[in-house]
């Protein structure tokens, strides 16, 4: 007996701030939790990691998790401000495509200003990236999300399908 149940693309949810410099970084672990709430009804499979990632160790070893548990794309939740080579080290151990939702609520944590940084540091990489500035829940980033993530699951499927034929033309 054959079942046609859709494979959900598999989401690594990594929350990251700059710790030390007062830009709202206290705020984040709350933000995160916000953001893995405002997934539980998308059609994706949240894979969280242990920690908060406020310097690039932590971004390491997030990394390494992700990569452990076969993300197929990573949404990066910018909470303030965040140095481009977190981005890179989260990377360098999970190599998949990265959703950076920069998360626009507060005037200080300025986590918009990280965006195009990041995102040139990636594009200069090659690496796979999209971003998106809006507050948590917001329905147009959340449905950007999810085409982000079935792409990125599409891409890990095709990478090791084998696909065959016989016969004449």
């Amino acid at each position: 007996m054959t079942t046609n149940k859709q494979e959900r693309p598999r989401v690594g949810v990594v929350g990251l701030a700059y710790g030390g410099y007062n830009l709202g970084e206290e705020l984040g672990p709350g933000k995160m939790r916000e953001m893995c709430a405002s997934l539980v009804r998308a059609p994706v499979k949240v894979l969280e990691v242990d920690r908060f990632v406020l310097k690039e160790s932590d971004a390491a070893e997030a990394g390494r998790q992700l990569a452990a548990q076969q993300a197929d794309c990573i949404l990066a939740v910018l909470t303030t401000f965040v140095p481009d080579y977190y981005i890179v080290e989260l990377l360098r151990h999970a190599d998949v495509p990265v959703f950076l939702w920069a998360v626009e609520r507060e005037m200080q944590c300025i986590s918009v200003v990280a965006g195009p940084l990041i995102t040139a540091t990636l594009f200069n990489l090659k690496k796979h990236c999209r971003l998106a500035g809006a507050d948590i829940g917001d329905k147009d980033t959340l449905a950007e999300v999810v085409t982000f993530a079935r792409a990125a699951m599409l891409r890990r499927l095709l990478q090791t399908a084998r696909i065959g034929y016989c016969g004449g033309r």
